[in-house]
């Protein structure tokens, strides 16, 4: 998932990369791949450091992934009913995906 993820991004990307949905699109395919790598480095690991942090990241790209894909579908619809929900809806998600996303990797256990 994680390299099907970055090749899809890093190809449409490098493409186009002033359209918004290209960038939009590269963002949420960039947070698959940390997400794909930190299940893998968590579950193959024998290091009880390593597999904190890579449960750590885990957790806040799984909080992160539905920001990133709300913003992509908001892009790629771009209609005008949704623009209302655009400015409204994406900058409070993005803030409470960010906060969730923080505490998941600052939080003790």
């Amino acid at each position: 998932m994680g390299v099907l993820a970055a090749w899809l991004g890093l190809s449409l990307l490098a493409r186009s990369p002033r359209e918004a949905a290209t960038r939009s699109f590269a963002l949420l395919c960039l947070n698959l791949s940390i997400y794909g790598l930190a299940i893998v480095l968590g579950r193959t690991s024998v290091e009880p450091g390593v597999q904190a942090i890579a449960q750590r990241v885990e957790v806040a790209e799984s909080v992160l992934l539905p920001v990133f894909w709300l913003q992509f579908i908001m892009v790629v619809s771009d209609t005008h009913r949704l623009a209302v929900l655009r400015r409204a809806a994406l900058p409070s998600a993005a803030a409470l995906g960010g906060a969730l996303a923080l505490f998941a990797l600052f939080a003790p256990q």
